[in-house]
């Protein structure tokens, strides 16, 4: 079994389920990212804004979800990537 995990960000009007998926640069220039906070059981970072709701992923996020992967016996684990996204290695952020 291979389990994938996301490397992207997205947003969406709360209460739906449309989203529009985007790389962590552009959640970067959305107004709120300084306000992200970290998600306890998806470990990405989101925020509100008047009725959407916008998340994204960084490396410690990422981290985090391949360890509790690998804690429940997950061996194959794949991610699904979009540019301008961090990746296992470089600066984590922990909040």
């Amino acid at each position: 079994m291979v389990i994938g995990i996301p490397s992207y960000g997205y947003y969406g009007r709360k209460g739906t389920f449309n989203i529009t998926r985007i790389t962590k640069q552009q959640a970067g220039d959305i107004v709120g990212f300084n306000t992200a906070k970290r998600q306890p059981d998806s470990f990405e970072k989101g925020w509100h804004k008047q009725r959407m709701y916008y998340s994204y992923q960084d490396s410690y996020g990422l981290n985090k979800q391949r360890e509790l992967l690998e804690k429940l016996g997950v061996k194959y684990i794949s991610v699904w990537h979009l540019g301008g996204n961090d990746w296992f290695s470089g600066k984590e952020e922990i909040d």
